[in-house]
Protein backbone atom coordinates (compact mmCIF):
# COMPACT_ATOMS: atom_id res chain seq x y z
CA UNK A 1 0.00 0.00 0.00
CA UNK A 2 1.14 3.53 -0.73
CA UNK A 3 0.30 6.80 0.96
CA UNK A 4 -1.46 9.33 -1.24
CA UNK A 5 -2.51 11.84 1.41
CA UNK A 6 -1.70 12.78 5.00
CA UNK A 7 -3.94 15.06 7.05
CA UNK A 8 -5.20 15.81 10.54
CA UNK A 9 -8.55 16.98 9.13
CA UNK A 10 -11.09 14.12 9.33
CA UNK A 11 -13.56 15.92 7.04
CA UNK A 12 -10.92 16.36 4.34
CA UNK A 13 -9.93 12.70 4.66
CA UNK A 14 -13.55 11.62 4.36
CA UNK A 15 -13.93 13.75 1.22
CA UNK A 16 -10.74 12.28 -0.26
CA UNK A 17 -11.89 8.73 0.53
CA UNK A 18 -15.18 9.43 -1.20
CA UNK A 19 -13.40 10.75 -4.32
CA UNK A 20 -11.31 7.59 -4.54
CA UNK A 21 -14.21 5.26 -3.77
CA UNK A 22 -16.29 6.85 -6.53
CA UNK A 23 -13.37 6.17 -8.89
CA UNK A 24 -13.57 2.46 -8.02
CA UNK A 25 -10.65 2.35 -5.59
CA UNK A 26 -10.56 0.97 -2.07
CA UNK A 27 -8.83 3.60 0.10
CA UNK A 28 -7.83 2.85 3.69
CA UNK A 29 -7.16 5.35 6.46
CA UNK A 30 -4.18 4.39 8.61
CA UNK A 31 -3.36 5.75 12.07
CA UNK A 32 -6.96 6.35 13.13
CA UNK A 33 -6.39 4.69 16.49
CA UNK A 34 -3.46 6.91 17.42
CA UNK A 35 -5.53 9.91 16.37
CA UNK A 36 -8.28 8.84 18.77
CA UNK A 37 -5.86 8.82 21.71
CA UNK A 38 -4.81 12.43 21.15
CA UNK A 39 -8.14 13.68 22.56
CA UNK A 40 -9.04 15.81 19.56
CA UNK A 41 -5.81 17.82 19.49
CA UNK A 42 -5.07 16.93 15.84
CA UNK A 43 -1.40 16.23 16.53
CA UNK A 44 -0.97 12.96 14.64
CA UNK A 45 -1.89 12.96 10.96
CA UNK A 46 -3.83 10.10 9.44
CA UNK A 47 -2.59 8.52 6.22
CA UNK A 48 -4.79 7.73 3.26
CA UNK A 49 -3.47 4.60 1.57
CA UNK A 50 -4.30 2.80 -1.68
CA UNK A 51 -2.97 -0.25 -3.48
CA UNK A 52 0.49 0.26 -5.00
CA UNK A 53 -0.90 -0.12 -8.51
CA UNK A 54 -3.45 2.67 -7.92
CA UNK A 55 -1.22 5.22 -6.20
CA UNK A 56 -0.42 7.32 -9.27
CA UNK A 57 -4.02 7.52 -10.41
CA UNK A 58 -5.24 8.24 -6.87
CA UNK A 59 -2.77 11.09 -6.39
CA UNK A 60 -3.79 12.59 -9.75
CA UNK A 61 -7.51 12.35 -8.94
CA UNK A 62 -7.00 14.03 -5.57
CA UNK A 63 -4.92 16.85 -7.11
CA UNK A 64 -7.59 17.45 -9.75
CA UNK A 65 -10.41 17.37 -7.20
CA UNK A 66 -8.56 19.82 -4.93
CA UNK A 67 -7.88 22.15 -7.84
CA UNK A 68 -11.58 22.12 -8.72
CA UNK A 69 -12.37 23.38 -5.21
CA UNK A 70 -10.31 26.54 -5.70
Amino acid sequence: MKEVLRSVDPVFLSWACDILTQAGMEPHVFDQNISLTEAGLAIFPRRLMVADSQAGRAARLLREAEAALD
